[in-house]
């Protein structure tokens, strides 16, 4: 593997305009693309142009995407609250804070009662 490796943020911001704007099934084409591109093609996949083919060869609109691409800030704010999300610990959907406990995916409601009863404790 000898692709070269850098900030990886545009095609972060890229994967959350493909899920906002086609769905999870073209957002996971995207994902599969891109590792397809860095870890099969040492392809850079913080280059603009490998993010537009990408984008293209999976369905995306090639002009809203260049649009993405091209301005740091469209979806910004969304990949960094999937950054602070998985900085307090979500794992897993649904996840639930309860006062300082944190419960993610899907539990027993013994579980949540559990949770909610140390929160008061």
């Amino acid at each position: 593997m000898g692709g070269k490796t850098g900030n990886t943020m545009d095609s972060h911001r890229l994967l959350a305009f493909a899920e906002r704007t086609a769905g999870s099934k073209v957002q996971n084409a995207l994902v599969d693309e891109l590792f397809l591109n860095y870890f099969g093609q040492e392809k850079f996949i913080n280059d603009p142009d490998v993010l537009l083919a990408a984008a293209t060869k999976v369905g995306l609109d090639t002009q809203a995407a260049a649009d993405v691409i091209h301005d740091k800030t469209k979806f910004h704010d969304d990949v960094l609250d999937q950054y602070r999300a998985y900085a307090r610990g979500v794992r897993g959907v649904p996840h639930f804070i309860i006062g300082d406990h944190h419960v993610s995916g899907a539990q027993p409601p013994a579980v949540l009662k559990d949770r909610i009863l140390r929160s008061f404790a």
